[in-house]
Formats: C-alpha cells, sequence, structure tokens
C-alpha cells in the first residue's frame, strides 16, 4: 500500500490522523509549534489526499497498514474518524504508547444502549447522496463536522480549502470512511487501549456529543478528558492555542 506520510521534525515519533474526507493539512497549522520537539508524520488515510486507494477499507485492514508504516513506538494524535482508527490501533498494537483524541467516539451512531449519537439515516443519507451528486454531497459532510462552531462558514471554508488543496478524496474512500463510522463498535476493544489517553472534545460539537466523551472516558483505563469550551469538532481549528497547550502538556508528562 503506497500510503502518503509528510515527515517532519526531530524527536519522539507523533503519527497524525484525520477525519473523514480530510487530509493531511488538517495539522499543517500545528507543525511548526511541534515539530521541534516531535517527529510528526502527517498521514493521508487511504484514498485521501496523496495516498491510494485501497479495496478493502475496513479497520483490520487500515490498522495493519498502519502497524506496517509505524513499527516503532510511537504516540498518535487522531481526530473523528482518525481516532476510530488510532483506537482500533492501540487496542491490537502495544507501539502505541500514547493516544491523544480529538472528537474521538468508541461508536458514532446511536444505538439502544448508546443514545447520545448521531442517528444512522444521516450517514446512510450521505452515502447514497455521494453517488448522485458527489461535489454537494462533500460540501454538505463538510458543512456536518463543522456544526456548532460559533465561526461555522470560516470553518466550512478552512476546512473546503484543505480538501482542495491536497486533492479530494476519492468515493471509494469517503464510502468506506462512512461505512466505518456507521457500523464500528470499539467499546468492546476498550479494556485492552492500556497506554496513556488524552481526550479532547469540544463542548459544542453536535456530531461526537461531549455527554459521548464523559462515558467514553469511564470505559478507557487511563484516561483523562479535557472539555474545550465553546469549541465545537475541530478544536485545533477554532481552539488553535488551547488545543495546542494540552496536546503538548500530555505528551511531554507521558515521555
Amino acid at each position: 500500500m503506497d500510503l502518503f506520510v509528510k515527515s517532519i521534525g526531530h524527536g519522539p515519533p507523533l503519527v497524525m490522523l484525520h477525519g473523514c474526507g480530510l487530509n493531511h493539512a488538517v495539522w499543517l497549522d500545528l507543525v511548526p509549534y511541534l515539530h521541534k520537539q516531535y517527529r510528526l508524520h502527517l498521514v493521508d488515510l487511504p484514498g485521501h489526499g496523496k495516498s491510494k486507494d485501497i479495496a478493502d477499507y475496513s479497520l483490520q485492514h487500515i490498522t495493519a497498514i498502519l502497524q506496517k508504516r509505524f513499527d516503532q513506538p510511537c504516540s498518535v494524535l487522531a481526530w473523528s474518524l482518525g481516532a476510530i482508527i488510532a483506537m482500533h490501533w492501540a487496542a491490537h498494537d502495544k507501539q502505541v504508547r500514547k493516544l491523544a483524541l480529538v472528537a474521538g467516539t468508541a461508536q458514532f451512531f446511536q444505538s439502544h444502549d448508546w443514545p447520545n449519537a448521531i442517528q444512522p439515516q444521516v450517514l446512510d443519507d450521505f452515502a447514497v447522496n455521494l453517488q448522485t451528486d458527489y461535489q454537494k454531497t462533500l460540501g454538505r459532510f463538510l458543512s456536518l463536522q463543522s456544526l456548532g462552531a460559533d465561526n461555522i462558514r470560516q470553518q466550512i471554508r478552512n476546512l473546503r480549502s484543505m480538501v482542495l488543496h491536497q486533492g479530494v478524496p476519492s468515493q471509494a474512500a469517503l464510502n468506506g470512511g462512512l461505512h466505518i463510522l456507521k457500523t464500528a463498535n470499539l467499546r468492546p476493544l476498550l479494556a485492552d487501549i492500556g497506554c496513556p489517553v488524552l481526550l479532547l472534545q469540544g463542548e459544542k460539537d453536535l456530531l461526537v456529543p461531549a455527554v459521548t466523551a464523559n462515558e467514553l472516558v469511564r470505559l478507557l483505563p487511563n484516561a483523562r478528558l479535557i472539555i474545550l469550551n465553546q469549541a465545537s469538532h475541530a478544536p485545533f481549528l477554532s481552539h488553535p492555542q488551547h488545543f495546542l497547550d494540552e496536546i503538548m502538556a500530555f505528551l511531554s508528562a507521558c515521555r
């Protein structure tokens, strides 16, 4: 698998995983503050940015790709879909030594025993609409990721710019990512994640509600939760300084 990874900096390795429909560019504003202390590896997930498609877009296959590409101890900073992938990776690989999850959840979709989540029909609608109007649906998906933000229009513009600058994701990758969001339930695996975990959650996130993060921190053996006031689904864009302060404190404390 030809996985595109932009590597920069010196120090302990920090792998950075983006969300569905985006690419490694979501992290670029953080690079100047992190690359002097860490060797950053900004990943384009399969079918996103500059990475090629894969036929099997499953958690198991993507985890295997990451394990092969990063076979030494590392920390992982992951957002949204990337957070789900990172938790699956950490549950199966002790090489993941520290885990920082942004808008992370063990189950993205709503169920009778996990009520504080998005309804599966919303994700079903996106998957159907991708086949008929790709550009419009991609725009709606980016809008969904900005729900709750005070500067929602600016955040949508920022996300769209990141997508277009690095290349739009393939329909297969978007469908695969949506399928993971619609079906993955990692709750049975959380007890296997023994490394330190930092949960960074936007107070106004309507895609992954803050109450979900409260449930997640109770299920992880070694986790701490930080709620970022007035932030939504992408706090590294809306509240970069607070976000950076928490990330750097967590990584340096665990070194």
